[in-house]
């Protein structure tokens, strides 16, 4: 499908606080939502530091919102502390910019002749100009006016530079408190101009990736080095340690694999690492703590390991931002995992994830690019066909693949579970018996609750199955505004009885929430008159009591649903309950 004049082809989500989304508020955002201030814009690349991001569209401008602190949003004399929206960066309008950088406390760019501007702090010489005060203007590296640079990247205190000719040039460093050694010249001093990486000069390095504290550089023989901070592995040489000068990183996932792995792409986050090859597999190591490896666990790792969860879904672009990471399917479908305090995660909720989860907001949105920063996320559309034809919901993650070791067992295992699900899918009929409790109260949106055990042997399917309802309900009911998803912990009960019963708790047992307006768009049938005496309405209802009437038929659709698609893999009935504003009550 085309795309319309106007559309938005750029959505921001995650935390918020000093307008770094761009999305003309300060509130953080749990879901995927449009960028503004460049409206009929292509934008054609990202990037974005802890409080500030930065945009370039297809014409060369140079856009950037975000705090203003130290002056790292390069436009001189504002009088604000944070800019919302995408603002055109003026000294640089009559440049044509291709590549642009954001630390926590400084930014560069790259424009079309390969030089290099930088602005914002110069605390440890990360701008690489001779200046004691923070420069709120682009300001040229003259250290670098001799090369051809063809790419920048930065991290919290330092900054890199890659020449044409495969050469890498870093400057800054971090002082005495932040200075692990990423800028590779063997010592932990600040480097005040760019200068090239010793142990680097016989290779020809083709790519690189700043982290907070460490470095990654991949050569035209598709060797991989790390350098920096590597106490939680994010170098990637074998060991927990720091280390000034480059190491070879180990690959010991890719000669268990079938197919010869040539590196496409690499990515540096907060204190994790990122390794992206051709055949579309991705490896991860270094800081676990939030689930960011994506591995099921929160396990530290200081060698690439293999994210087998990943295998079925040929992955084409990688992200890591401080603490959470981003993949792109080959189908334009993103996943992400790690932190999600600040909804960095797009998933609707703030909750962290160890496995990668689809972010089934965007739904047949044609994603082409991504991009992580410190907190946030960034996705552009492909421009050409922002929406997909055709689309179809991808199918939900394997079960848990980490002891398979080649791709024809993996295979057998996905065949397995295809079976699992055709032998045990139900066709439910209107006829098809459930009770749903409904509450009719003065709230605004419909509150919907549904509580269930999950199938010990098929507890990883379930979960994805909830997944795929949860992400469907965003599709099919346009009016889905938040969802969430929690494992419960043990839950008293009383029975019809009054017997107190105990129902264990752990990650079997999940309630799923959806908050809904089911009319938002085109309400397709009056609402009721009530009188609002402030007394809350409750009802039980049986299925087929639900089909009464057009009303209670489109309000109970998403029952239906969820017994069709989580129902075979429960070990009980589902309890249904929902909050439903009080005009949609019919006596």
């Amino acid at each position: 499908m085309s795309r319309i004049a106007g559309e938005p082809t750029a959505f921001a989500w995650g935390k918020n606080k000093d307008g770094e989304l761009s999305v003309g508020n300060n509130k953080d955002s749990y879901l995927p939502i449009p960028v503004k201030g460049v409206k009929n814009k292509n934008l054609v690349h990202v990037n974005s530091g802890g409080q500030h991001s930065a945009a370039i569209d297809s014409q060369g401008h140079l856009y950037i919102c975000g705090s203003y602190l130290h002056g790292k949003l390069g436009i001189e004399d504002l009088t604000t502390v944070s800019i919302p929206a995408f603002t055109l960066v003026p000294s640089l309008k009559e440049k044509v910019v291709i590549q642009v950088a954001c630390g926590d406390y400084h930014t560069l760019c790259l424009v079309e002749d390969g030089s290099v501007y930088t602005w914002g702090g110069t605390l440890h010489k990360k701008l690489g100009q001779r200046s004691g005060k923070a420069i709120n203007k682009p300001g040229l590296v003259q250290g670098l006016s001799d090369k051809e640079v063809i790419y920048v990247g930065c991290g919290d205190f330092h900054s890199v530079a890659l020449t044409n000719e495969g050469k890498v040039y870093t400057w800054g460093g971090g002082g005495s408190f932040f200075n692990r050694g990423q800028c590779g010249h063997g010592h932990v001093k600040d480097i005040l101009e760019p200068s090239p990486v010793p142990m680097l000069m016989s290779k020809c390095v083709v790519q690189l990736s700043c982290g907070g504290y460490h470095t990654l550089a991949l050569t035209d023989n598709n060797e991989l080095y790390g350098w920096g901070s590597g106490l939680y592995g994010e170098c990637g040489f074998g060991e927990f340690l720091n280390t000034t000068s480059p190491k070879l990183v180990l690959m010991p996932w890719v000669k268990k694999l079938a197919e010869e792995q040539l590196i496409i792409e690499i990515s540096a986050g907060g204190h994790h690492s990122l390794v992206l090859t051709d055949q579309g597999y991705v490896f991860s190591f270094g800081f676990a703590s939030h689930g960011q490896l994506g591995l099921r666990n929160t396990i530290n790792q200081s060698e690439p390991q293999l994210v087998t969860d990943l295998r079925t879904k040929p992955i084409k672009a990688v992200a890591a931002g401080w603490n959470h990471t981003l993949v792109l399917s080959q189908r334009g479908d993103i996943y992400a995992c790690g932190y999600g305090s600040f909804g960095q995660l797009g998933l609707g909720d703030d909750e962290s994830r160890t496995i990668f989860t689809h972010v089934s907001a965007l739904g047949p949105k044609n994603v082409e690019r991504i991009y992580a920063g410190g907190n946030h996320s960034w996705a552009l559309l492909d421009p050409a066909e922002p929406i997909k034809r055709d689309y179809e919901p991808p199918s939900p993650l394997p079960a848990d693949l980490s002891f398979v070791d080649n791709p024809i067992q993996m295979a057998s295992v996905i065949q397995e579970e295809e079976a699992f699900e055709s032998s045990n899918k139900i066709k439910l009929t209107t006829g098809s018996d459930f009770f749903l409790q409904i509450a009719y109260s003065d709230i605004q949106f419909c509150h919907r609750f549904v509580r269930y055990e999950l199938r010990e042997e098929q507890l990883d399917m379930g979960k994805a199955k909830t997944e795929e309802f949860v992400h469907e309900m965003y599709i099919n009911e346009a009016g889905v505004q938040y969802h969430r998803i929690q494992e419960d912990d043990d839950i008293n009960e009383i029975t019809a009885g009054n017997d107190e019963t105990v129902c264990k708790g752990g990650e079997a047992n999940i309630t799923c929430l959806l908050v809904c307006d089911p009319c938002r768009n085109e309400p397709p049938i009056d609402k009721n008159d009530v009188n609002n005496d402030g007394e809350e309405i409750t009802v039980i209802y049986r299925a087929a009591q639900l089909t009464a009437n057009p009303l209670q038929t489109k309000l109970s659709e998403w029952v239906r649903f969820f017994m069709s698609k989580v129902s075979p893999y429960c070990a009980g009935p589902p309890k249904f309950f929902e909050l439903r504003p009080k005009h949609f009550y019919t006596s």
